[in-house]
């Protein structure tokens, strides 16, 4: 990778319009991690990198030690931007060094810095797709297959038309409201309807004098 793709990557992330505002930001937060390490270790670390990154990394204008909320004042004061997007850009900046460097040189920078800016530099691990099998047993487990494992495609699924008390089960749900096929009411299976009698008569209407 190249100073140029490092300032897109720079941009990008921290969503900068020009490419001016990604190499003040870049200079701004090499020179403020430079003022942190120690005279020698900024030295060879900017011997790895190239002319514009070198040359902010030794500039040192404050150097000492201080505390990592200081990193994104001193890259505001530089940047001449608020302290929340200052922060953005010095975090923006540190993960693409972090691409950016060789493995080598990457550690390096680490090492000499207190763990919480080396852990700026740190590059997020990279996302992986999760594979997906699309076979088993030889057959197709796809959607347009049916479901996820499954033995048969949608098109041959057969699946419940009901629950279990549901009338949808019943090859004729209405049999027994309709006049055709009713067998009549509680009264009526068990011949104690007013024809046959009053109820609890033991003599139906027509045998009474």
């Amino acid at each position: 990778m190249d100073y140029e793709r490092l300032l897109e990557l720079v941009r990008d992330r921290a969503v900068l319009p020009y490419r001016e505002s990604a190499e003040l930001a870049v200079a701004a937060t090499l020179e403020t991690l430079g003022e942190r390490l120690l005279p020698l270790d900024a030295s060879q670390l900017a011997s790895e990198l190239p002319a514009p990154l070198s040359e902010a990394l030794r500039r040192r204008s404050l150097p000492g030690e201080y505390p990592l909320s200081e990193l994104f004042q001193r890259v505001a004061e530089r940047t001449g931007v608020s302290l929340p997007s200052a922060r953005e850009q010095a975090i923006s900046v540190c993960l693409a060094l972090g691409d950016w460097l060789d493995d080598e040189v990457a550690i390096h920078f680490r090492e000499r810095l207190p763990s919480e800016f080396a852990e700026l530099l740190r590059p997020p691990p990279r996302f992986q797709q999760p594979i997906h099998e699309h076979h088993v047993l030889g057959r197709d487990t796809t959607l347009s297959g049916g479901r996820a494992g499954s033995q048969h495609p949608l098109s041959e699924a057969r699946p419940e038309r009901a629950h279990s008390q549901s009338v949808v089960r019943s090859d004729d749900p209405h049999a027994d409201t309709k006049l055709s096929s009713a067998r009549g009411l509680t009264q009526e299976r068990v011949g104690r309807t007013l024809a046959q009698g009053h109820s609890g008569s033991d003599h139906p209407l027509n045998d009474s004098d």
